[in-house]
């Protein structure tokens, strides 16, 4: 796959984002202003204790799965029907002990809401197909049946909330988003795919064999939504709906962000793997490339989020969440450092480097909770967005210094912040010599 290619794909799954990504954002706001800091306060706790579960229906396997779609494209049915059959199996063994757990630790009207989004989150695992599509270059396919499954989740949502909905209807609403997008994924692709190619007395091995390559990734899957969710779920134990809602207003305007670097990595992936087998020096210098790009993308979201988070949350959600404003101009720093890690995620798995996945991600998750521990009963919102960011900085860079294999990417990070310092100095320098 060439880079004009890679560009273009890359292309479609913006715009689509940026699409589904306004729609919900704005489905976001209306319910913060309408329902208020209760409600919204406890949806966001509902959800965030749902997302711990996520990793069950995945298990790992997105990047595992890529790689052989592209250097096995006759047998992508193959490996498509083996990994359906793990996540699968995943997701129902998260729904049964995620409800468990909801029903021992929280309020009957909490747990039932956390069932019923347990429930959703098993078509998850039917997200694979999104990644078959990507190997295919058929991106747009892909992107166009999420967004018309995400018009309608969130126009059924945007009723419902103006309609004065509770939780459990909010749940349900939420839940049927991944059933809308797991069917129409599984149309288009039995409409469009002819490959039908399986090995029946092979699947069974390669299920095992795809279970051994993704168990560091989906380990570190799992700490990875612990950092990322559990603040949410800690503030809620530890405080209230309303910290709760504070600190999700905040965190919803700079997690808006994350998906971007992710997507455009992934458009990327059959580049980055062709040159890794190809040209070892093109491909590092491509590792280098993107890393810069997202540093740069990165630095500018930070200045304007944080010198305009305070009209901002104003303006968007109102006086009843300006205290978000604090909480939002010390969390955004955090996406320096998720901006990196989309480039890493590939460069480990094409490296063969799972395991470090899992320290780093649990480095995050560890220092994440005790932060948690210690900042959130005295300082609740603010504490959990310092927590955030230090977790952010451990697992993103620290974590990588200890060991001279992931020092490797240390020197690519470095490497590509000089080649943005190079660059910048280089563009004053040509608008000083055009004055």
């Amino acid at each position: 796959m060439s880079i004009v290619k890679s560009s273009r794909v890359g292309a479609i799954l913006i715009t689509f984002k940026i699409a589904t990504l306004a729609l919900s954002f704005f489905t976001n706001i209306l319910f913060a202003r309408t329902l208020g800091t209760e409600i919204y306060g406890q949806f966001a706790y509902v959800t965030s204790f749902a997302a711990l579960f996520t990793p069950f229906a995945i298990m790992g396997l997105n990047n595992i799965v890529s790689k052989y779609f592209v250097r096995y494209p006759k047998f992508t049915h193959h490996h498509f029907v083996a990994s359906l059959k793990i996540r699968l199996l995943g997701a129902i063994i998260a729904f049964v002990t995620g409800s468990l757990i909801a029903f021992s630790i929280t309020d009957k009207n909490q747990a039932i809401a956390i069932t019923v989004l347990l429930f959703g989150q098993i078509c998850i695992a039917f997200y694979v197909i999104e990644f078959y599509f990507l190997s295919k270059h058929q991106a747009f396919l892909s992107n166009l049946t999420q967004f018309g499954a995400l018009l309608i989740s969130n126009i059924i949502k945007i009723t419902a909330i103006t309609m004065g909905a509770n939780l459990l209807t909010l749940a349900a609403i939420q839940a049927l988003e991944p059933i809308l997008i797991a069917l129409g994924y599984l149309f288009i692709y039995i409409k469009s795919s002819s490959d039908r190619k399986i090995k029946p007395h092979k699947i069974q091995q390669t299920c095992y064999r795809l279970v051994q390559q993704s168990k560091w990734l989906f380990l570190s899957g799992f700490a990875a939504v612990i950092y990322l969710k559990i603040d949410m779920v800690m503030l809620g134990y530890f405080t209230n709906p309303e910290e709760v809602a504070i600190y999700a207003a905040a965190a919803k305007l700079s997690e808006f962000w994350y998906l971007f670097p992710v997507l455009i990595a992934n458009a990327f992936t059959t580049h980055f793997i062709q040159l890794r087998y190809n040209d070892e020096n093109h491909y590092n210098q491509a590792i280098v490339q993107g890393l810069s790009l997202f540093a740069f993308a990165a630095i500018i979201i930070i200045i304007a989020t944080y010198f305009a988070a305070h009209p901002l949350i104003y303006w968007l959600y109102g006086e009843a969440f300006s205290a978000s404003a604090a909480v939002l101009s010390i969390h955004i720093f955090a996406s320096i450092f998720v901006f990196q890690r989309a480039i890493f995620s590939k460069w480990i798995i094409l490296e063969k480097l799972f395991h470090f996945s899992l320290i780093t991600q649990a480095a995050g998750a560890i220092s994440n909770i005790l932060l948690n521990l210690y900042l959130i009963p005295r300082y609740g919102a603010i504490g959990a967005a310092w927590a955030t960011l230090i977790s952010y900085f451990i697992a993103g860079y620290a974590s990588l210094l200890f060991n001279h294999k992931t020092r490797v990417f240390i020197r690519l990070i470095h490497a590509s912040l000089l080649n943005l310092l190079s660059n910048i100095i280089t563009l004053f320098k040509t608008q000083d010599s055009r004055a």
